[in-house]
């Protein structure tokens, strides 16, 4: 069994944040996700959240996520 570098860790760490970060910027506006890391721009979580917010969002989402009916139909509830 191998063990994890501390390096491996630390990138870890980070992506952990920047994830939390982006939920919190996108809970207060969704207008955040413009700023959000193109990773987390494909990411159906942090799109519903921010779509929730403000449902102008959208169009910071991935293009595969803006064609995307769970997305939509959650923009239009």
């Amino acid at each position: 069994m191998s063990k994890s570098s501390p390096v491996s860790n630390a990138l870890s760490e980070v992506r952990t944040a920047q994830y939390r970060a982006t939920i919190d910027a996108v809970t207060t506006t969704g207008e955040a996700l413009q700023c959000a890391p193109d990773v987390l721009k494909r990411d159906k979580t942090i799109v519903r959240i921010a779509v929730s917010k403000c449902g102008f969002a959208l169009r910071f989402a991935a293009y595969e996520l803006q064609d995307d009916r769970d997305i939509v139909i959650f923009k239009t509830s």
